[in-house]
Order: structure tokens, then sequence, then C-alpha cells
């Protein structure tokens, strides 16, 4: 039984822990969003202390934070090279005003 054995593999709760507590704080140094997760949910469930789960969780929101404001710069980054050749001023004005708060570069939005 795959579960048996992984188990066995783990060891008992105290050093399943550890493993735990091991695995968030180098996920919390390295890791993306996805394996931060990951370490996070083990790292619950094998009742790691609170003030490493709660620095995880810190840094799960930075980077969860920097990737909705990557992909936002991409969004408007991409409609304003489309929208150049479009005949319409105003649409045009509303792209370029998007991409300046999406962080588009100035040289850019030239």
């Amino acid at each position: 039984d795959p579960e048996l054995m992984r188990d066995a593999a783990l060891g008992d709760g105290a050093q399943r822990q550890g493993m735990a507590a091991c695995i968030l704080a180098s996920a919390h140094q390295e890791a993306g969003l996805a394996v931060l997760d990951r370490a996070i949910e083990w790292a619950r469930a094998e009742d790691v202390s609170v003030h490493e789960l709660v620095a995880a969780c810190r840094r799960r929101a930075v980077l969860e934070e920097t990737e909705v404001r990557e992909e936002s710069l991409t969004e408007a980054a991409s409609a304003l090279a489309g929208s150049w050749n479009v005949n319409d001023p105003e649409a045009l004005a509303m792209t370029i005003e998007r991409a300046r708060r999406a962080g588009v570069s100035a040289q850019m939005i030239r």
C-alpha cells in the first residue's frame, strides 16, 4: 500500500513535523507559489509552529502580489502593442492610461 510505505518512510509525528518544517523553510526561501502552497498545506497538517507558518504565508502573499502585478503588466503591454493601429483615439487613450497604471515603461508608451 503506497500510503503505508509513505508513512513508514516519513517516520513518527515528531520526525514528520521536523521534515515539514524543514521543507517549509526551504520553500519559503526559494520556491514559487505552487510549491510554497504545498509546503504550507503540509506544515499545517503536521502542526508546524505558527511563527514559521506566518512567515511562509507572508512570503506567499508577496509572491501572489508579484504574480498578479506581472500578469497585469503583461496584459496591459500586450493591449497597448495591439492598439497602436486602432482608429479610435478614445480607446487608445484608455489603453495608454491602463498601461501607465500597470507599470508599462514610458518608452513603450511613446
